[in-house]
């Protein structure tokens, strides 16, 4: 199990959550189901962050577990959850 203590939803906080790739479609569900976020809320996984091969997709929380998997997104990858991870926004 992943922890319970991720705080409830706030539009102006940002969750970050490490070593996500095995439990995505939980943790995206928990988040939305108990916690209280938006499905829409704007979500990005990064897979190898800092290193030449990083990718990342940006989604919403309820998107992001297909897309990671249409990406075949691989460990290690971090999840943020929250309007930081609009592609809107500058990321690299």
């Amino acid at each position: 199990d992943w922890p319970t203590h991720i705080p409830e939803y706030a539009p102006n906080r940002t969750v970050v959550i490490l070593m996500v790739v095995n439990r995505l479609s939980k943790i995206t569900e928990d988040l939305i189901d108990r916690h209280l976020y938006p499905s829409c809320c704007p979500a990005a996984i990064v897979e190898n962050a800092t290193l030449p091969t990083q990718r990342h997709i940006f989604g919403t929380l309820e998107s992001l577990p297909t897309l990671a998997c249409e990406q075949k997104i691989k460990s290690p990858a971090t999840l943020i959850v929250g309007w930081t991870a609009s592609p809107s926004l500058p990321f690299d």
